[in-house]
């Protein structure tokens, strides 16, 4: 049964009309609806309006316009001499392309000042459903939810050959395609049920990005997938200006600095090497505080990922191309053009060197995690601890340079894998402990690399991810110079350990906060 029938119903009309007039020469009769029909009259392209099909015009003002026997029977008949005898009797002609998008829904719902009913006013029904109609049917029906394919449908339909993998790959994206509208909607209905809750459903639709080298070792397989509703983060959306593909680690990596020096109102800088910060720093201009970060442990850094929360210009150039050391990757929020072409022809390596200019993206709210079979999902930890909101536990006393320190440690150290230490001085990192079964390896670590890098402590602060549960590690820490501690509290042991603080002369100050990191 020779199919020469197209029914397009756009709310983006983008490529339209090209792609209408297209058909017209191969001989499709289009049945259009609403608001497509009046453009392709505009543009001069004859359709017939779907309400000569169905014998209704719109219902409950457009509401109900496509919802009709007709018109899926034309989508929905199987190739068998029953399914062509049914629609014969009937006077049917099968549909052979469906091209479809649905409304504005993701737009509409991210204006701050949108109302339920507005909302439900761009949920879209017989979209959708046309769009599930014509995939089920790939076995010989085009099923077009993207402009961008109305040009390959018209090669195929014009080679008058068929395409069943072309027809199969418009059906898995249509099909992607409505999950997620069906996630955008679930998702904002949900931050409805009730203030501070998770959402009874995490529906998420991802659409792969770029294929990778390979992933965390390369006989792995790697792909990076972008939420297919926006809301794409800074450095998933970003844009990668130079340098050689980014890996699957580059990622990871550039997401975790990206993420410290995010966290830090002042200039800053840090240095990251498997996901963990061996550099960070603030300062009061950018070059600065990366050049006191790359400090921080200059053997760790080599090969790392940078991040500045500045603009990357040439003064900050001029630290990343330095003489000594490589990065294998820098991201910032803008890149002046000047500083791009510096890295770029760093001798040596700068052929080497990704950058990323991050995206204005914001971070999610959530933090998942797969698990095998399943999903973790939890807020992400965004808390932030504030100097009024500290404990001073001992009696000795805080400086406010001290203060400034340990919000700084503290800050940092959330970004470090439990069990997780920091140490710092005058707005730089030290020293850090990262990963160990026991607390008081992690110090025994940050202690050993502020005396290699910087000839020891004194006068450092040091920051605990979670609570000390003996004296043994502050003790360590204080006898090797650390003049104030700052940790969450709430050990059963509590008192000993500040009785012990105290007999050392040391402060040590309670957030009631934990920043475990696994």
């Amino acid at each position: 049964m020779e199919e020469k029938r197209a029914l397009l119903s756009v709310y983006d009309k983008s490529g339209l009309v090209e792609f209408a007039d297209g058909l017209v020469e191969l001989g499709f009769e289009i049945i259009s609806s609403g608001g497509t029909h009046g453009h392709l009259q505009d543009a001069g392209i004859t359709s017939r309006d779907i309400s000569e099909l169905t014998g209704f015009s719109d219902l409950l003002d457009g509401r109900v316009k496509t919802l009709h026997p007709v018109v899926y029977a034309g989508i929905l008949s199987r190739d068998t001499a029953q399914d062509r005898k049914a629609l014969e009797g009937l006077g049917i002609v099968p549909f052979r392309v469906v091209a479809v998008n649905l409304y504005p829904f993701q737009k509409t719902v991210a204006d701050p000042r949108v109302t339920m009913e507005m909302a439900m006013e761009q949920v879209d029904i017989g979209g959708v459903s046309l769009l599930r109609a014509a995939s089920k049917a790939h076995h010989r029906c085009y099923a077009v939810c993207d402009p961008d394919d109305y040009s390959r449908v018209l090669e195929v339909l014009r080679s008058e050959r068929e395409d069943d993998s072309l027809r199969m790959e418009l059906a898995v994206k249509a099909f992607a395609h409505t999950m997620a509208y069906d996630a955008a909607i679930t998702d904002f209905l949900s931050t409805h049920l009730g203030e501070g809750k998770l959402p009874p459903y995490f529906v998420a639709g991802f659409e792969r990005d770029t294929i990778l080298r390979y992933g965390e070792n390369p006989h792995q397989r790697a792909a990076l997938y972008l939420p297919m509703n926006g809301g794409r983060g800074p450095v998933a959306g970003g844009r990668k200006l130079s340098g050689r593909e980014i890996s699957y680690n580059n990622y990871c990596d550039l997401e975790s600095a990206y993420a410290l020096v995010q966290e830090f109102d002042r200039p800053a800088g840090a240095v990251i090497k498997h996901a963990n910060p061996c550099g960070c720093a603030v300062a009061d201009n950018p070059a600065e505080a990366l050049k006191m970060a790359r400090a921080g442990d200059p053997v760790s850094a080599f090969g790392g990922i940078i991040a500045t929360n500045r603009t990357l210009d040439v003064k900050v150039a001029g630290v990343i191309v330095g003489p000594k050391g490589f990065f294998e990757a820098v991201v910032a929020p803008k890149v002046t053009p000047k500083a791009l072409e510096m890295i770029r022809h760093r001798k040596g390596w700068g052929e080497r060197i990704i950058v990323v200019e991050a995206s204005a993206g914001s971070a999610s709210e959530f933090y998942p995690r797969w698990i095998e079979g399943g999903l973790l999902l939890s807020d992400a930890d965004r808390l932030v601890v504030e100097g009024d909101k500290l404990q001073v536990v001992t009696k000795q006393g805080v400086s406010d340079e001290q203060m400034a320190d340990l919000i700084f440690a503290f800050t940092v150290v959330k970004h470090v894998r439990s069990n997780a230490i920091t140490i710092a001085r005058e707005g730089m990192l030290l020293g850090m402990g990262a990963g160990q079964p026991n607390r008081i390896l992690s110090v025994q670590l940050a202690l050993q690399n502020a005396e290699e890098q910087h000839g020891g402590c004194e006068g450092a602060v040091l920051a605990s991810d979670a609570f000390f549960p003996m004296p043994d590690a502050p003790t360590l820490a204080a006898k090797a110079g650390i003049r104030v501690i700052i940790q969450p509290g709430g050990s059963v042991k509590d008192g000993e350990v500040i009785r012990a603080m105290d007999e050392l002369g040391v402060a040590m100050v309670f957030t009631g906060i934990r920043h475990f990191r696994h």
